[in-house]
Formats: C-alpha cells, structure tokens, sequence
C-alpha cells in the first residue's frame, strides 16, 4: 500500500493535501509548516488508534 492509499484510508487526504501545499509554498521548509505537520500527524494517528482500539477478542481459555 502505497502513501496515498494510506492517508486515503485514514481520513486524512485534506490534511495532507494542506501540508503538501504548505510545503510547495514554503520551498519544503517544515518548519514554516508545523501547524500543517501536527494536523496531519494527529488525524493520521487518531485513526490509527481507532483502528487498534476496535472489538477485542476473547481471551483463549
């Protein structure tokens, strides 16, 4: 699965896309784009745990 598909399915497409303008318009520099790092970081990471936080299974006895 590449990176697209990824950020595709987290949910994240738009806050990538804004970091990846931010970018674009900053000549790469990330650090003129942090508060479009951490708004990808934390939708990419809140949907990674909602992942790991689904049903769990049962115990084997």
């Amino acid at each position: 699965m590449d990176t697209d598909e990824q950020v595709e399915r987290a949910g994240c497409a738009q806050q990538y896309e804004d970091l990846q303008l931010c970018m674009a318009d900053n000549d790469r520099d990330w650090a003129k784009c942090q508060e479009k790092v951490k708004a990808w970081k934390d939708c990419f990471n809140g949907a990674k745990n909602s992942e790991n936080s689904g049903p769990t299974k049962p115990a084997s006895k």
